[in-house]
């Protein structure tokens, strides 16, 4: 694969600079603006290109010249094979590896360094957005998961964070299985001044809507389902279906999951039309392969992530940067040191 930087005044002379120099097959892996040398704003566009290279095979006595060249260790090659260990430590599916595994090489092939390059992979491969993407305003937002996945404690960090930047939040749950499901979340809505009401059946959210009022967001919990018994998920949606249409549902996996059977769910929910993926207890676990599977591989939005359990710290916007430098630390056991590398 060849890569090659492109400086234009816009996208449009960048376009044309790419493909007079790199073809039509060529494809845009970044674009940003900068300051040029005088000070100038222009646009810096990365565009690679596969590299076709045939090379025809010595004849006769020249054969033998290619079992005598000598090897010259290759210091790219050694960082890319490094950071493919800690991919496979890390429990990252073979498909997606080689993928990170080839894109990466040809990067560092090209000067970039290997975090750089592992960022702008992720980057492409990630669906990653922002906050205000995943969570729009005026939306009625249902958050499932498996049991114990921490839907509960996200919401109230979510919910904590739109009070601090002064808007309205409505709290409703139709988690009435879990001991103290309800209860926790309401303790959460009376610290904020807001009303939380429990659906014991898909008729109540009538008379919670007109209890609620108009309001900026609507947080809605879920009791947790068993994705090997498709007859909660088929509830779940009876109950999802019973909202309306302006409701957004939220994925909320967490990073303890076995990385294998994590990265079968957003299919098994599929059902369920979630429109994000949140990762949380992404503290408690040093193998971050379930997270990077279901990010590259479900095609859902990722924005949030969530770090502990204080309320609102531990939550943050993760980004193709974050989660770079998170899998390019060796897995560890809990009793051995974080590697700073």
């Amino acid at each position: 694969m060849k890569i090659k930087r492109f400086k234009a005044k816009d996208m449009h002379e960048g376009m044309l600079m790419i493909k007079r120099e790199l073809g039509n097959e060529a494809i845009i892996l970044s674009s940003r603006k900068v300051k040029d040398v005088d000070g100038s704003s222009v646009m810096e566009i990365t565009a690679a290109v596969e590299k076709k290279e045939t090379k025809p095979e010595p004849k006769g006595l020249f054969a033998k010249e290619k079992y005598l060249s000598p090897t010259i260790p290759n210091e790219k090659s050694s960082q890319v094979k490094n950071l493919s260990n800690k991919l496979n430590k890390h429990g990252l599916t073979g498909d997606i590896q080689h993928k990170i595994d080839t894109a990466v090489e040809a990067f560092t092939g090209s000067g970039f360094s290997d975090f750089d390059a592992l960022d702008m992979v992720l980057g492409k491969m990630v669906p990653f957005t922002t906050s205000v993407k995943a969570l729009e305003r005026g939306k009625i937002h249902v958050f499932v998961g498996p049991t114990g996945a921490g839907k509960t404690t996200t919401i109230a960090k979510l919910a904590v964070q739109k009070k601090m930047e002064r808007y309205t939040v409505g709290m409703l749950s139709f988690d009435n299985q879990r001991v103290a499901g309800f209860e926790q979340l309401n303790i959460f809505a009376d610290a904020l001044k807001e009303n939380c009401f429990l659906l014991q059946d898909p008729k109540d959210f009538m008379a919670a809507s007109v209890s609620l009022g108009p309001k900026d967001f609507i947080f809605v919990d879920t009791t947790g389902f068993n994705p090997f018994k498709p007859k909660q998920l088929t509830y779940l949606k009876s109950l999802i279906e019973q909202l309306g249409e302006n409701v957004d549902v939220h994925l909320v996996l967490p990073c303890t999951m076995n990385a294998e059977e994590m990265s079968y769910i957003p299919a098994t929910v599929e059902c369920l039309h979630p429109k994000t993926v949140i990762f949380t207890k992404i503290d408690e676990t040093a193998r971050l392969g379930g997270l990077a599977n279901v990010a590259a591989m479900s095609g859902l939005q990722v924005c949030f992530a969530t770090n502990g359990t204080n309320v609102p710290q531990n939550i943050i916007e993760l980004d193709s940067a974050i989660l770079a430098k998170e899998l390019m630390k060796s897995p560890r056991l809990p009793w051995e040191k974080e590697d700073a590398s």
